[in-house]
């Protein structure tokens, strides 16, 4: 096809039922929203759980964080912890009624993209964002000798570095692209004359 430069751009479509649900569950906590998950279904993608720890109690002072995902979550305190309570359509009205996304290369990356909410993606260094990126994102990418390994993290294709590329990206790092998204995002539009 000789295809170069192309964006993507998902779309997702939510009942307005979908919609009121997720309001309601998240009515009367303030603003900014800011969505996290935590893991993927890739071992490889995975940001070391010390590091969201240290994330997490900077990033409530921004705003109000609400926990998505599977059961595989781990309770992190601090969050409203919605992770296993939810279908994925569920979790997607959630996610529409939020500010911002931060985690991993995961489902809800995608679907973030598909509501325009904005994210922050962990991409470590297993493959590039020019592979699964969206451009409105900041997608926090270490580029080191083994970067772009494909590896998934199962058994069999394990990472003989012990995840560097995910270590290399810092909860300061992760707090400055949130900081800079949430920053974006309180601005009015500019009023084209």
């Amino acid at each position: 096809l000789d295809l170069r430069d192309a964006e993507y751009r998902g779309r997702v479509y939510l009942r307005d039922a979908e919609r009121a649900a997720a309001s309601e569950k998240l009515a009367g906590l303030p603003r900014p929203l800011i969505a996290v998950r935590t893991l993927s279904a890739q071992p490889v993608k995975n940001w070391p759980v010390a590091q969201w720890r240290e994330l997490l109690p900077q990033l409530a002072r921004r705003g109000t964080l609400v926990q998505l995902g599977d059961g595989r979550e781990p309770a992190l305190g601090l969050a409203h912890n919605f992770s296993g309570k939810l279908s994925k359509r569920e979790s997607m009205a959630m996610l529409g009624e939020c500010d911002l996304f931060v985690g991993p290369v995961t489902f809800l990356m995608h679907a973030a993209n598909g509501l325009d909410v904005p994210a922050v993606v962990i991409f470590g260094g297993s493959h590039t964002p020019a592979n699964a990126g969206y451009a409105e994102n900041i997608n926090l990418y270490a580029d080191l000798p083994c970067s772009n390994c494909w590896l998934t993290g199962h058994p069999g294709s394990e990472c003989p570095h012990d995840l560097a590329c995910m270590a290399a990206i810092t909860p300061a790092a992760v707090l400055a692209a949130a900081d800079e998204l949430l920053a974006r995002r309180s601005k009015p539009p500019a009023v084209s004359r």
